[in-house]
């Protein structure tokens, strides 16, 4: 791609960046992702190569089977108002956007697939919200995205993201 002065990178996130209780070290990843591709995005701009993400919400796949059998299932269903599972094939028109010319100048974004999917009811955003300290303001750092910080306070290390 440098070579050629031209490219398209597309990353696969997810779109409960924010936090889940179910698999912590997977939205970490997943989040860390949504950076890379920040990053990238900068880096390779001057060479003509846009770096994008998908952030999918809840897709029927095999990985996600044995959650459609949980109560969490209800959960899910009740965030999503369009009231179902994604299917794969409804990743294949955003993929095939960013990897198109009529992206060319769309570089270091995150797009979400995912029935406009509301996270701000999730459980563990919910539960954390419930700290009288978190929601007097007490325990929150200033970043753009409030309840980012209120799930990083949730996981918190002592000694670490202290409050400012």
């Amino acid at each position: 791609m440098l070579i050629h002065k031209f490219g398209k990178i597309i990353n696969m996130a997810y779109v409960l960046v924010l936090g889940s209780g179910l698999v912590p070290s997977y939205s970490a990843a997943k989040g860390a992702i949504v950076q890379l591709t920040k990053s990238m995005a900068i880096e390779l701009a001057p060479h003509n190569i846009q770096v994008n993400a998908i952030a999918p919400g809840w897709i029927e796949t095999d990985m996600t089977a044995p959650v459609r059998t949980l109560p969490l299932n209800d959960e899910i269903l009740a965030r999503t108002p369009a009231g179902r599972w994604g299917q794969p094939e409804e990743l294949a028109g955003t993929a095939v956007y960013l990897a198109s010319r009529a992206s060319d100048f769309v570089t270091g974004t995150t797009i979400r697939v995912d029935g406009v999917m509301r996270s701000d009811n999730s459980p563990n955003v919910t539960q954390v919200e419930a700290d009288p300290e978190v929601r007097s303001g007490k325990r929150q750092r200033s970043y753009p995205d409030g309840r980012l910080t209120r799930c990083l306070l949730k996981w918190r290390i002592p000694g670490h993201f202290r409050a400012g």
